[in-house]
């Protein structure tokens, strides 16, 4: 038989093929253990590194290795076979082991049989407790599972094996050569898994034969035509879930080209996009990379288009559907047979996650979604619009205008279903369309979420005011929240940790201790419950007040304005401010910040009307719109600004000399450099005696005592420029921790000093901000004297109407 001998002087004519995924590294020692003690040694040790990052070199040693993005078993046959001149390729998988005269016993009975290019065997199934059990593979059309891990393969038909990722390949060959006669079996155990991998694997035949009969063959996937649903993901930096997720619902079991998936990385910097162009699916894959970070709602915006199934379902990249769920996700919307139907289905935690107290809290509330409150086929509000496992036609999506790119983190899904249910669409609750949610929800994840949530429906509520109608949040303002948040800043930190404590037990594990302990996993529970019920009404305080600074108002209904449902036609370029109680100085200052983030593409003129006569409060404004025209200057925006009092007749010309606002500049002082704080100090001195501007100073600890010794030294060394004058404002401001963080910062600075001979690392961070910079103090005041001029709004005299006639 081509390639065997018993001859041990003779080469060897077999390749070892070891196949190493994600989570199977640690086996893989054991595993070339067992290739090198086979009884006929190999031609050639072939590992096909298939792991997310690439095994250590220490791993690589004796072997010759192959990195191979995709996970695809077929493809890393295809490989492996390529790699070696030897005629067979036997399979040595790192979760089964392996008799030592595996390979001899079955490049025997191969060369006993002429013409047979594959072999497998029987295998053995190891128990945790009691005797382990034999399966025979060749007892039934298609055998049990785990009988990959015995194939031997002639090199010709490894090559010729499906390369689809998570397709049935092997399955798929072992049929083909039964039916043409070429395969033989060894009716012996030479190889064991243990009990739990031999189930899933078993699961997983089944559901292959189940893809074969349903057509998932490579020839199938060349004609596909249109798909009947688009399964649409965003996906940022997750690459090991991602892959989870499309497996699948590449493995749905429905008709072939039934379905097609769409996804789109947005500016993921760990591979995904590399992972990405790597994968060939056995559905169609459109794979996206965004070089820009946007979020999911940009995401989603640029995979729209691209989108070509009747239905779109819009899943998560941690969503982790049933083999079934595309297919009752059809069934759903034809049984209802609307136009304008919604489906929603399940986002449920893993089975292993279901007895922590926070998990089960979660599950059981409504704080992150409400499912725990509806009942099969009921019809749930356009606000449950959960992206996570969601089939709804593409044409609803297009006809309300898709996702509102404003909605740039949390609400942009929620926005979506209000549209649609104001343009007649119903969503309907259906429990059958299951997906398990592949992500561990702790309590630091929900103390994050929850005041970005909140902050983002204070946008929605000023998108659809009518939501407001009847709730509990309408007469909500700034001083309520003050009174709660200032309420609770004492013992915030201490219920928080609290709940930490009792978010992570295992209540099934307490209860199942019997005794006093059952009793302790009830009073666990609702200890928990009420800690949370209290937090999250403080987060969402903390979102909302947030929200109102970046919205520009004190409370809902000072933000609310009807935009209805779509965004602003180009070329609308007015705001209106009404000013008029003694609050409204703030209330400016929070407008101003909110139109500093509009980004270039939304220039408008900002009309102030000033319903006050006081000097000293419309000073107060003139500087607050200095700054906002010198930041918008550099960003690009062409702003005008006009100030007017409420009584035009009676409005006085407002002083017009000049003041430098209260410009903002940052630096970021090496604190053990005396001389470097002292040249700082020199630096900025051209600020002495304008009180409004600030020195933003950064420091790893700003509210130890420590800092606030050091920042003591500072101001000394400042006022010794200008004995008697006064000083600017000085603060110490922690490092953000985040990109993120640090764009929200550079977006209120007009701006930075470092010192350019020195290269530190805290300079090369304030580079890259790309601020307007200064490193002297002549630099500074030239740039004072440039500002002057221009610090101060244009004024207009005009009354309400006719500014609004303007």
């Amino acid at each position: 038989m081509e390639g065997f001998s018993r001859d041990r002087g003779a080469t060897p004519s077999w390749t070892a093929f070891v196949h190493v995924r994600e989570g199977e590294q640690d086996e893989l020692e054991r595993i070339l253990g067992e290739v090198r003690s086979q009884s006929l040694p190999p031609a050639r040790i072939v590992i096909v590194d298939a792991t997310l990052d690439g095994l250590a070199e220490k791993e690589r040693a004796g072997a010759a290795v192959l990195r191979e993005r995709s996970p695809s078993r077929g493809l890393a046959w295809r490989r492996a076979a390529s790699a070696s001149d030897a005629a067979w390729v036997a399979l040595f998988a790192p979760r089964s082991s392996y008799r030592l005269d595996r390979v001899e016993r079955q490049l025997a009975t191969l060369a006993a049989s002429p013409g047979s290019r594959l072999a497998t065997s029987d295998l053995e199934v190891a128990r945790d407790a009691g005797t382990p059990f034999r399966i025979a593979q060749d007892l039934n059309p298609d055998p049990a599972g785990a009988f990959e891990d015995s194939l031997v393969l002639h090199r010709e038909a490894a090559r010729a094996i499906d390369p689809a990722c998570f397709a049935p390949a092997e399955l798929g060959i072992l049929r083909a050569q039964r039916a043409s006669g070429s395969a033989v079996h060894v009716p012996l155990a030479l190889h064991r898994v243990c009990e739990p991998e031999f189930r899933r694997a078993a699961e997983r035949t089944r559901e292959d034969g189940e893809l074969l009969a349903l057509g998932h063959l490579p020839h199938a996937r060349a004609i596909q035509s249109d798909p009947e649903v688009t399964v649409l993901m965003a996906t940022h930096e997750r690459r090991d879930v991602l892959l989870e997720c499309l497996e699948g619902f590449s493995r749905q079991l429905l008709p072939a080209g039934t379905l097609e998936i769409v996804v789109v990385d947005d500016a993921s910097n760990d591979g995904t996009a590399e992972l990405g162009a790597a994968l060939d699916l056995p559905v169609r894959l459109h794979f996206a990379h965004r070089s820009t970070p946007g979020g999911a709602t940009q995401a989603r915006i640029h995979g729209l288009p691209h989108a070509r199934g009747r239905l779109v379902l819009f899943v998560n990249d941690d969503t982790i559907p049933f083999p079934d769920t595309v297919r009752r996700h059809i069934e759903a919307h034809r049984e209802l047979a609307e136009d304008k139907a919604i489906v929603l289905g399940t986002f449920e935690q893993p089975e292993e996650h279901r007895s922590l107290s926070l998990t089960r809290l979660l599950d059981e509330s409504s704080y992150i979604f409400d499912y725990a409150s509806w009942q099969a086929g009921d019809i749930v509000p356009g606000t449950a619009f959960f992206t996570c496992n969601l089939s709804v036609a593409r044409s609803a999506v297009l006809e309300v205008g898709g996702f509102d790119p404003r909605f740039t983190m949390y609400a942009e899904d929620t926005d979506l279903g209000i549209r649609l249910e104001k343009a007649g669409y119903r969503m309907y609750y259906r429990p059958e369309c299951r997906s398990i949610h592949r992500h561990l929800f702790d309590f630091e994840m929900l103390r994050r979420r929850q005041p970005l949530v909140a902050k983002a429906h204070v946008k929605l509520f000023e998108k659809h005011r009518e939501r407001l109608n009847g709730s509990k949040w309408v007469e909500l303002g700034s001083r309520g929240l003050a009174g709660v948040l200032d309420s609770t800043a004492g013992v915030l930190g201490t219920i928080e940790e609290a709940a930490r404590g009792l978010s992570t037990i295992h209540l099934d594990t307490v209860a199942r201790a019997g005794g006093s302990l059952s009793a302790l996993s009830e009073r666990v529970s609702v200890r928990l419950a009420e800690l949370v019920a209290r937090l999250n009404t403080v987060w969402w305080y903390q979102g909302f007040r947030e929200g109102f600074v970046e919205h520009g108002g004190l409370d809902f209904p000072s933000i609310a304005t009807d935009w209805g449902s779509d965004p602003p036609e180009e070329g609308s370029t007015v705001d209106i401010v009404r000013a008029n109680d003694a609050a409204w100085p703030e209330e400016v200052q929070s407008w101003i910040e909110s139109q500093l983030s509009r980004g270039e593409d939304d220039a408008r003129s900002l009309f102030l009307i000033a319903e006050t006569a006081n000097p000293d409060e419309i000073d107060t404004v003139r500087a607050l719109f200095g700054r906002m025209l010198r930041r918008a200057r550099r960003n690009g925006l062409a702003a005008r600004v006009y100030l007017g009092a409420a009584d035009a007749a009676n409005a006085s010309p407002v002083p017009s000399g000049p003041s430098i606002a209260d410009l903002r500049l940052l630096a970021w002082p090496d604190w053990n450099d005396g001389d470097g704080l002292a040249r700082l100090a020199a630096c900025v001195a051209p600020l002495l005696d304008h009180p409004h501007a600030q020195v933003l100073l950064l420091h790893p600890e700003p509210g130890g005592a420590h800092a606030r010794a050091e920042l003591a030294d500072f101001r000394r060394a400042l006022e010794s420029h200008g004995p008697g004058s006064r000083l600017p404002t000085c603060t110490l401001l922690a490092p953000p921790a985040d990109p993120s963080g640090w764009m929200e910062l550079r977006a209120t600075l007009d701006l930075a000093t470092f010192d350019p001979a020195l290269n530190s690392p805290n300079d090369l961070v304030l580079r890259e901000l790309e601020l307007p910079h200064v490193h002297t103090a002549a630099e500074l005041a030239a740039e004072l004297l440039d500002r002057e001029g221009t610090c101060l709004p244009p004024i207009c005299g005009a009354a309400p109407e006719e500014l609004l006639h303007a």
